[in-house]
């Protein structure tokens, strides 16, 4: 068997370190990927706060939140005692998400279920209620956007469909160690032609 030589080992030892320092980047890259991951929207408060009893039912309903929500994929739905109102398209201005509830609608209970696609992609969804003594006015009033203070934690659903960037980061890798196996070869099909007959 014939010894390996000093050339053979340092050319073995570079493609190694490459392999190993595609892992880690990957690896890095999948650490970086999991940081937006952790920062979905919370909500601050809505307007009426869960659990209030008005004079009258609201025009309108208003979620803040930590940060500004994107458009697509959310909803806020509002079911009063004769069931799901109809309220127009959604508005999203900073970090509130207002939905109007139409005029003359009657008093009892109402629940609000909501979902937002936050800024990092995530859904989060969360409902909560109030209780309306008299019917709205039959013309819109502007509500305040003041909103009182709720638990985030308690409102933040679950991710739903999350961009897998882990995947990303492994597929990285296997590309990197791929290219780095093949320019071994390479190489090594080069040397042995360089070798004397």
């Amino acid at each position: 068997m014939r010894p390996t030589s000093p050339l053979r080992l340092r050319r073995v030892s570079r493609v190694v370190f490459g392999v190993l320092c595609a892992w880690v980047g990957a690896l890095a890259l999948l650490g970086w990927a999991a940081v937006p991951a952790s920062a979905h929207n919370g909500l601050l408060g809505t307007n009426p706060s869960d659990g209030a009893t008005l004079d009258r039912t609201p025009t309108s309903v208003v979620l803040t939140f930590d940060q500004p929500a994107l458009a697509l994929g959310s909803a806020v739905v509002v079911t009063g005692p004769t069931g799901p109102l109809p309220g127009g398209p959604l508005r999203l201005v900073d970090n509130t998400v207002s939905q109007d509830i139409e005029p003359g609608a009657p008093a009892g209970e109402y629940t609000v279920t909501w979902r937002v696609t936050s800024v990092d992609g995530h859904p989060i969804s969360g409902e909560f209620s109030f209780n309306s003594a008299a019917a709205s006015d039959a013309e819109k009033t502007l509500p305040s956007a003041a909103a009182e203070p709720v638990d985030p934690v308690a409102e933040d659903g679950p991710d739903g469909n999350a961009v897998p960037l882990w995947l990303i980061a492994v597929a990285v890798a296997a590309v990197l160690t791929v290219v780095l196996s093949v320019a071994k070869g390479h190489r090594g099909v080069a040397s042995r032609s360089e070798r004397p007959g």
